[in-house]
């Protein structure tokens, strides 16, 4: 078999977190725009688990009741928040659900990819041992201020709704800890470019070291 149809290992895995409104999918389409970085979103994943039809919908209407279920028959997600926001063990009940199906997707999907490296996007990302496949930790970083203006401008939402958010989320100096590498994203187009120019020489030399 010749070098270029050898088949490769699991790429080097970098985590992407950060806030509300930080600018995260930003950020990955930029890696992948630029130089064809793909990443996985375990937001989007979380919710394929939760698809009509599958295993894991079936087992939340088992725990909290059809009440949980719109009439498309997809799980409603606003009143799941409501519930799982007042009571932190029905939170975890529900995440018992939900995880395992997400890393299943994840495994799935790192096999599939063909760079050296790729992105994983998790928004709520509280410590390194979190998950083994992670290699490397990127922190989308900017003020809180600039997180409620442009989530508010974003999401049709009020102050104290983003603000609310941002306060169930790890705080910004929790998320700053876990950092390996850190974007501020607050500044121009031009600059953020400059950053993940560096930040792909970086990871691609980690990349090959393993």
């Amino acid at each position: 078999m010749d070098k270029e149809n050898e088949p490769m290992g699991d790429p080097f895995v970098v985590a992407v977190t950060g806030g509300i409104a930080s600018g995260k999918t930003s950020v990955c389409e930029l890696f992948y725009n630029i130089f064809n970085i793909e990443t996985i979103d375990t937001d989007t994943l979380s919710k394929e688990a939760v698809a009509p039809g599958s295993k894991c919908l079936e087992e939340i209407i088992s725990v909290f009741g059809k009440k949980v279920i719109d009439n498309t028959n997809n799980l409603n997600r606003p009143l799941m928040r409501k519930i799982i926001f007042k009571d932190n063990s029905l939170k975890q009940k529900l995440e018992n659900i939900i995880h395992p199906e997400v890393r299943r997707l994840v495994d799935l999907k790192i096999r599939k990819i063909k760079g050296k490296y790729c992105l994983l996007g998790i928004p709520l990302l509280y410590s390194k041992t979190q998950d083994s496949r992670i290699k490397r930790i990127l922190v989308i970083d900017c003020e809180e201020h600039i997180q409620i203006q442009r989530a508010m401008a974003r999401d049709n939402l009020n102050k104290e709704d983003i603000e609310r958010v941002i306060s169930s989320q790890a705080n910004r100096k929790q998320r700053l800890t876990l950092a390996d590498d850190i974007i501020n994203n607050q500044g121009t187009l031009t600059e953020l470019k400059e950053n993940i120019v560096a930040l792909h020489k970086l990871y691609s030399a980690l990349s090959e070291k393993r």
